[in-house]
């Protein structure tokens, strides 16, 4: 409502008089309490179980505050925009207290990084513009793996520009995705309401008049329609880098592969089994199964010789499990000085294996290399993959051995005996030879390397007599 201006340039007192009046009309009026009467009944509903509450507006976080302290009869712990970092860990922490106050008020300051899983309720007290807003602050309250069911409620009052702004752009982007199914298209209108500018949206809201519906509704399809391209551009480039992971080999190594040889020669020993949490339907309902892992102890510290699926992995004996990988500083050193050994040396000699490889007849050779696959990005080099090749040398010529071959030929390699003082052999010549020719085959590019910026480094890795 616009104010009209008096002599003095003012505003008009009777206009602002009329304006308070129905302020103070609209406080007293019975919708002004459904909200608070819709927030008690869930309290209550509670029965005395910790509830954290979520509102964008830090004035919404006062207002609640001082209702909850007045109603119940406890200040609760407040989290807002202005606080340090210490003084939100304060809040939380007075929270999570056995004998802390019973409600936390936060606003969005809140939503993201800290720990709150003390409380298993959770009130939206409005709808943010990025749906995505509400998993964040659900994910306060119930982090990824925890087993414990959390009850989340939202309010929101009908009839407001707020829920008039949703319903359009629900429309608009129904209309642009009308194959989609109901299940999708939940998940879809969040990912893409993550991508309108707020500020944006909430200037639609504004002009979101009956006088001016149609234009303000105009608006608001375009803002979906450009949140869509957005989401469209981003789902291709993530699903284009997720078929090029699924397109790489996994390699033939297993975990047990992985124990044996850190046991061998890392020292390693094995420790209690711990176990990994993984969740599966059962009657259309999500059921938490407990999986046996064993476990490796390096130095001090114990580690999950098994996939956690990205899972912390839990206590074994109440001690703290780590997840063991290639990665870690401890594997990483048994595996440089494993073979990156300092004194040059020459081929190994080692008694052949009983076990049927299908190797050829007799004394054979065996050459190891590792091929470190480069991209280059611009001025910038990025690593793709390293791979593991073996080469069979015998007097009858040279072949690769498959994946799964040299799987089985390192397996029975690792118990191989050992040759003391052997004879020499032609083989090592042969092997001298093949070993520079092998390198160039592994180091030489296609057509579609020389398209992709590809590059090959190779590493002779090992070399082996078989008698």
């Amino acid at each position: 409502m616009s104010q009209r201006k008096n002599k003095i340039g003012g505003p008009d007192p009777a206009a602002l008089e009329r304006l308070l009046i129905q302020g103070v009309e609209l406080v007293n009026s019975p919708a002004a309490y459904a909200k608070w009467a819709a927030l008690s009944q869930i309290i209550d509903a509670a029965d005395g179980e910790k509830i954290v509450f979520f509102a964008q507006p830090v004035e919404t976080v006062g207002v609640v505050a001082r209702y909850l302290a007045q109603t119940y009869g406890e200040h609760p712990s407040t989290i807002i925009g202005n606080q340090t970092d210490k003084e939100r860990l304060e809040q939380v922490a007075k929270f999570q207290s056995e004998s802390g106050p019973r409600f936390l008020v936060s606003s969005r300051a809140g939503g993201e990084g800290l720990n709150m899983q003390r409380a298993h309720r959770l009130v939206h007290l409005d709808v943010p513009w990025n749906p995505m807003e509400l998993e964040q602050r659900i994910g306060r309250i119930h982090r990824f793996g925890s087993r414990k069911t959390v009850i989340v409620d939202t309010l929101v009052v009908a009839g407001t520009r707020e829920v008039e702004t949703y319903r359009i752009a629900r429309e608009k982007l129904r209309l642009i995705t009308r194959q989609l199914d109901p299940e999708q298209f939940e998940l879809l209108f969040g990912r893409v309401m993550s991508l309108v500018a707020p500020k944006e949206l909430e200037e639609c809201m504004i002009e979101l008049r009956p006088d001016n519906l149609p234009a303000a509704s105009n608006e608001i399809g375009a803002l979906v329609a450009n949140g869509y391209k957005a989401w469209q551009e981003f789902d291709e480039r993530y699903r284009s880098n997720a078929q090029q992971i699924r397109a790489q080999s996994g390699g033939e190594a297993t975990w047990v592969d992985v124990a044996n040889f850190l046991r061998l020669l890392g020292a390693a020993k094995l420790g209690p089994n711990t176990s990994q949490t993984r969740f599966e339907f059962q009657d259309d309902e999500i059921t938490a199964v407990d999986e046996d892992l064993p476990t490796l102890r390096i130095g001090e510290r114990l580690f999950a010789c098994g996939d956690s699926g990205g899972l912390p992995p839990n206590p074994a004996g109440g001690e703290h499990v780590l997840q063991l990988g290639l990665n870690v500083p401890a594997v990483a050193t048994v595996i440089s000085n494993a073979f990156l050994s300092t004194p040059l040396c020459g081929a190994g000699y080692l008694k052949r294996p009983t076990a049927e490889l299908g190797l050829p007849s007799g004394p054979v050779g065996v050459l190891f290399f590792l091929r470190q696959t480069v991209r280059y990005l611009g001025e910038r080099a990025a690593e793709e993959r390293t791979t593991l090749h073996s080469f069979v040398i015998s007097k009858e010529g040279q072949s690769a051995l498959s994946a799964s071959q040299q799987a089985s030929l390192i397996r029975e390699l690792i118990n191989a005996g050992r040759v003391r003082d052997p004879a020499s052999s032609s083989l090592v010549e042969l092997m001298q030879e093949a070993e520079a020719n092998i390198a160039d085959q592994l180091r030489r590019l296609d057509d579609i390397d020389m398209q992709n910026r590809v590059r090959h480094v190779v590493w002779p890795l090992a070399a082996l007599v078989m008698v």
